[in-house]
């Protein structure tokens, strides 16, 4: 062990505010804060916002002691609103993030710590563990380029694989961009990290350190549509602005209006399907989704009728 990562686990390092959100999250809730006081970084504190849930989630959380400070909105209120009013109430150097669902590997926040220390930059994030409880199996996922090499704004827009759970960030950084975007129910995190991977260099550990559990309550998963619009309304919004538009909005809008068809498609929601298909401008794109959609027809009848 160095000198420098000793002092770091003697709580002589930087407050993290470990913000974790809850709305009805008792049936994993214990496990993810247990996973925080499982830490070998300890100098932290969890600020634990409770989306006016109406379960045993508050209970739990006031079972532990000062290290957890709880708060209570009045109402549910959009995730990354909620979030907002989370991180306003942090007094930390830095900001990490964990849903009530998800825990993290002990030496999650130590490792991450100290790349900061080394690297100097503002955002860190790691792999982390994609973990499907119904089919009880679980795959390793990647982020853009890691290694000693510092990430752009392309790389991670292109494919976005970085994990909410993974985050470590700077709190002058956050506040210089502007912070989440609170219209933003379900990529509030995605919008967060292009932002700053577009002004400041950011960082991946080639480790997983987190662990995401995927299950039927899942927000994600319930809201498909509601992500991919959100997703077309973000890109759009770069787009305008004239942010990196060498990256290909316009085949990623795309890319998005073929998903949203599709998904369309498989609940049965053909009419709706058909509009967003002739909403296509691109001829090419158009003749590209119009076979996709014949054929995804045709499947679906098979298997229908």
């Amino acid at each position: 062990m160095t000198d420098k990562q000793s002092l770091l686990e003697a709580n002589s390092g930087p407050l993290v505010s470990v913000i974790m959100n809850c709305y009805n999250g008792e049936k994993y809730l214990r496990e993810a804060i247990d996973s925080v006081y499982a830490q070998t970084y300890q100098n932290w504190e969890i600020i634990f916002w409770d989306n006016a849930s109406k379960d045993q989630s508050a209970e739990i959380a006031k079972a532990y002691d000062k290290r957890l400070k709880y708060f209570r909105g009045e109402k549910l209120i959009k995730l990354y609103a909620a979030r907002r009013l989370a991180i306003e109430k942090a007094s930390g150097e830095y900001l990490a993030f964990l849903d009530v669902d998800d825990w993290w590997e002990p030496n999650k926040l130590i490792k991450q710590i100290q790349a900061v220390f080394d690297f100097n930059i503002s955002l860190v994030y790691s792999n982390y563990y994609f973990e499907n409880s119904s089919k009880n199996k679980k795959t390793i996922i990647k982020g853009p380029q890691f290694g000693k090499n510092k990430v752009a704004f392309n790389e991670i827009s292109s494919k976005y694989t970085v994990g909410l759970l993974t985050l470590l960030i700077n709190k002058q950084s956050y506040d210089k961009i502007g912070g989440f975007n609170e219209k933003y129910h379900i990529i509030g995190d995605y919008d967060l990290v292009l932002r700053l991977s577009h002004d400041l260099e950011v960082f991946g550990i080639d480790e997983p350190l987190a662990h995401y559990r995927w299950h039927e309550n899942n927000e994600s998963g319930k809201n498909l549509l509601l992500q991919i619009e959100e997703t077309e309304n973000m890109l759009m919004e770069y787009y305008k602005i004239n942010i990196y538009p060498e990256v290909g909005l316009k085949n990623i809008k795309y890319n998005l209006l073929y998903n949203k068809i599709s998904l369309l498609l498989n609940q049965g929601n053909r009419r709706l399907a058909f509009k967003y298909l002739f909403s296509i401008q691109r001829k090419s794109l158009f003749l590209k989704a119009l076979i996709k959609f014949f054929m995804t027809q045709k499947i679906i009848t098979f298997f229908t009728h």
